[in-house]
């Protein structure tokens, strides 16, 4: 096949086989688009898809955190305060086995549930100022304050020893 020579004089021969190779490399880049194409779709569209409710908003679960891990570096708590819910207690401590027990006069600070009677004692859990309790044993006294074993009624691996000072009987 003799050269052809294009309208400026220059030669140019375009052979079948460099026509193939043009070719094989145009469907190569193709397909690799088309793949590409594929792979993208695949990630986009098989995600997991968020309930929504009614109104096309995202419906959202609150589920509450677990009660902090009380530690010893926490100081005691001495003095009782006043009441907040005076109405509800009696104010004389004549507290007994099985009496209802609520914590009042920590300040918000809660009252901590111990071990054993004794504020060197482990913590093992923190009572909330209104929170209610059964009374199980006692008194004890230890470190000037008088303790009665007390556990929640709603959850009774929640449970210990507190100070008297900060416990009223419920009416």
């Amino acid at each position: 096949m003799p050269p052809e020579v294009d309208n400026r004089g220059h030669f140019f021969i375009i052979s079948t086989m460099v026509m193939k190779r043009i070719v094989l490399l145009l469907i190569s880049l193709l397909l690799g688009l088309v793949g590409v194409a594929i792979v993208a779709a695949v990630f986009l569209f098989s995600r997991a898809t968020v309930p929504l409710n009614g109104e096309g908003k995202v419906a959202v679960t609150i589920i509450s955190a677990p009660t902090p891990t009380t530690t010893e570096a926490m100081k005691p708590l001495l003095e009782p305060t006043a009441m907040t819910t005076t109405d509800a207690l009696y104010d004389d401590k004549n507290i007994h086995i099985n009496s209802v027990v609520q914590v009042n006069g920590t300040q918000g600070e809660g009252l901590r549930l111990r071990e054993e009677p004794g504020l060197g004692n482990t913590i093992l859990s923190l009572a909330s100022e209104t929170e209610k309790f059964i009374v199980l044993d006692g008194p004890q006294q230890a470190d000037g304050f008088q303790w009665w074993y007390i556990v929640d009624p709603t959850n009774e691996k929640r449970r210990g020893w507190a100070a008297e000072n900060y416990l009223y009987l419920v009416k």
